[in-house]
Parts: structure tokens; C-alpha cells; sequence
């Protein structure tokens, strides 16, 4: 770790020397090995509706449809990379098919997340998991809405994000550079 960011690594050797300097020093040298040169800062948006107190207007019928006539709920995200951004999407159960648009490109998987459940839509790994319950993970790759590429990177800037079918998820961004940001 350098500040905020972290570069993923192995660390194959360490060399301690000046260690009997003091009982609270130590001098380590350490040798690592890495297959990637990103250094990554990680920033999570989370969204969290679960409370049901946020008032959704649209029409109100005195009976019920199989689907709602009201707005989608919305809030934005600023990414503030030199380029887009990867990102990873958690959506936590209870939810049928999911769908967060986010600066008009749709994130959409057809499936139920189950209480205690969660959805993982990751583009740095290009992997869509669903975290049961009992521990397992199902893969949900070939439930994903194919209309839209659900690994599209969040563009660079101020991003709408609207969403249907779920009530709370979180939106990591993952600012991946050479190097840390140093001022």
C-alpha cells in the first residue's frame, strides 16, 4: 500500500537487518513480484433502500399490475480517472433480475438474489457470481442481458445511475494507474 492505492503482489524474499538497533525498529527490506503494474485505489458508492421510506412517484392504481408504473429510483457517480473505470457491482438480495444503468449503458442480469445473497458483477475479472447463502458460488455469465455489454467501463466524469428490481447495491470504482497519485 501507497496511500490509498495498492498494487496486487508477491512477496518472494525480505532482508532484515538492523534490527538490534532498538526493541521498536526494524529495518526490512522486501522483493516483490506483481503481473500487472496497475496501482489501484478503490472508491464504493453504496445505495441502500432497503428502509422503504424514500417516496417514488408515478401512477397509483387501486389494483395491482405484475409490474410498476413508477420512476426508476436515480443518483449519480463521479469518476475521476484519466480514462473509464472498472468497477464491481454488489446487489444484495431480495431482488428478481436486477438492472442499474449507469450513463445510459445497462448493467442487467436475469436472475433472483435471495435473501442474505449477493450478486457480484465485476469487469476487472469479467466474472457475474451469485454468493449464496450456504457459501457457493453459481456463475450467472449466460443470464446477463446480451443487448448491452455488462463489463462496459463506467466513463470518466459525472455518471446518472438509475436502477429497477433492487433495493440496496454498491458500486466500487476502481482507479487503476502506473502509479499512486502523489499529490
Amino acid at each position: 500500500y501507497v496511500g490509498d492505492y495498492y498494487l496486487d503482489c508477491f512477496i518472494y524474499k525480505s532482508d532484515k537487518s538492523k534490527y538490534f538497533k532498538s526493541k521498536k525498529i526494524l529495518l526490512l527490506n522486501v522483493g516483490v513480484v506483481s503481473d500487472t503494474s496497475e496501482w489501484v485505489k478503490e472508491e464504493l458508492l453504496t445505495i441502500s433502500n432497503s428502509a422503504g421510506t424514500e417516496e417514488r412517484s408515478g401512477l397509483d392504481y387501486p389494483f395491482n399490475y405484475q409490474y410498476d408504473y413508477a420512476q426508476p429510483q436515480s443518483a449519480s457517480i463521479n469518476v475521476d480517472t484519466s480514462r473509464g473505470a472498472n468497477f464491481k457491482i454488489n446487489i444484495y438480495g431480495i431482488c428478481d433480475n436486477p438492472r442499474i444503468t449507469i450513463s445510459n449503458n445497462i448493467y442487467e442480469v436475469n436472475c433472483s438474489v435471495e435473501f442474505d445473497e449477493y450478486l457480484e458483477i465485476n469487469s476487472k475479472d469479467k466474472k457475474v457470481l451469485l454468493h449464496k447463502v450456504n457459501g457457493e458460488i453459481e456463475t450467472k455469465f449466460n443470464y446477463r442481458n446480451r443487448d448491452h455489454y455488462i463489463f462496459e467501463p463506467i466513463p470518466k466524469g459525472k455518471n446518472a445511475i438509475e436502477w429497477d428490481n433492487c433495493t440496496d447495491f454498491d458500486v466500487i470504482i476502481f482507479d487503476e494507474r502506473s502509479e499512486p497519485k502523489w499529490i
